[in-house]
């Protein structure tokens, strides 16, 4: 049943997206609430994938090369090719094809989630996040390797956690933080077999994918890299709504540090607190720290988040309260942008300021909640798979 309603809620979402592929699309869905933006339908075009171009081989029109990690740009050039040779030029067909591959990713994300936790995985299909993000980008992939890297360690086959992070690690950054709290978890049992394991499967599975594009297109492989250091302080981030209220500009290069300092303090937090901490908890931790003090909060980080508040989350309420900030936030993210173009309902730059801080604020409070909830000892329902 968990399954099944996550596969409705997906297609519902992509039913969301659909208005945008046609002519004549409700306006109130088109315009002001944006729920139909995907951009998985605008870099059909804008990365030239119409022109049967091969990533991080060849360079775009724009004069750069693909800016996502291999196995996503993978994922697209494979979408590409089905598209060129069925529907030339569509990037209707182009984004469905994408989107099919994205809920074969997102239901093995579930059945695995399930195995951790039934709850959780209940939680996370009935998640507004389902509905209204996974069809905007191609995050599902990494999201569910990030749930089999979880799994795994649970199961303590840490070989197999290490290929999933690392593979992870291919498609999108944040799956391998896992990695070094699960060796914090690891060394705290002196099992070093396993550290070592983990960490050259990760190893191993990252370079068998990358190898080939290090070696013969290393100015397109590099690319996500130098994307993501010089990328400037962009929607959502806390620097953002600072700059708007306060006109206090934070250079790239300092929000680039502050997030390296936070994710470094949270992992020193990890470490000191692991025998008081679940496991799961502690990836929360660094994951929320890592999103929340990152330059941008696109809205598929409540994505990347859902599942894991998911697993750790216990009070209905306080999961209730996050989901709605993240809700608020969505909407609100898409009628700032709607000011650029003057379109109605569009809010200022102060009042999407608030909106950034509430989202900020509520999911340090259910983080909050949950770390004290840990370190009291209480139980936590990963624990126990018949957890209601």
């Amino acid at each position: 049943m968990t399954l099944l309603i996550a596969v409705v809620s997906s297609i519902l979402g992509f039913a969301l997206k659909v208005q945008c592929q046609t002519q004549g699309s409700l306006s109130i869905f088109s315009s002001v609430l944006r729920t139909c933006y995907s951009d998985v339908s605008a870099l059909y075009g804008a990365r030239d994938f119409y022109l049967g171009i091969i990533p991080y081989f060849q360079i775009q029109s724009d004069g750069q090369f693909l800016e996502y990690p291999v196995l996503i740009g993978l994922q697209m050039f494979f979408a590409s090719v089905i598209t060129n040779l069925v529907s030339p030029e569509s990037w209707q067909f182009f984004t469905y094809v994408n989107w099919t591959i994205n809920l074969l990713f997102i239901v093995i994300a579930v059945w695995y989630l399930h195995k951790l936790s039934p709850k959780a995985a209940r939680w996370f299909a009935l998640s507004p996040a389902l509905l209204l993000v996974l069809g905007i980008n191609w995050d599902a992939m990494a999201i569910m390797l990030m749930i089999l890297g979880l799994y795994f360690f649970q199961q303590k086959r840490y070989i197999n956690m290490g290929i999933a992070l690392g593979l992870g690690m291919s498609a999108k950054l944040f799956p391998i933080l896992i990695l070094p709290v699960a060796i914090v978890y690891l060394y705290q049992e002196r099992n070093l077999k396993a550290i070592l394991e983990s960490v050259s499967a990760a190893i191993v599975s990252w370079v068998i994918v990358n190898i080939t594009f290090i070696l013969f297109a290393f100015d397109g492989w590099i690319r996500f890299f130098t994307f993501s250091r010089e990328r400037g302080i962009d929607f959502g981030s806390p620097y953002l709504a600072t700059l708007f209220l306060t006109d206090f500009r934070i250079s790239t290069s300092v929000a680039n540090t502050l997030g390296l300092i936070s994710v470094a303090i949270a992992y020193g937090v990890v470490f000191a607190l692991r025998q008081r901490i679940d496991f799961l908890v502690s990836v929360t931790l660094v994951l929320s720290v890592f999103v929340l003090m990152n330059k941008v909060y696109s809205p598929q980080f409540w994505l990347w988040l859902t599942p894991l508040f998911a697993l750790v989350i216990t009070n209905r309420w306080n999961w209730i309260q996050w989901n709605i900030s993240q809700v608020l936030y969505f909407f609100a993210v898409w009628a700032f942008i709607g000011s650029y173009v003057k379109q109605p309902y569009s809010i200022s730059e102060s009042t999407y300021s608030y909106f950034i801080l509430i989202h900020f604020v509520s999911t340090i409070f259910a983080l909050s909640v949950v770390m004290r909830s840990a370190i009291r000892n209480q139980p936590q329902p990963v624990h126990d798979p018949s957890h209601p």
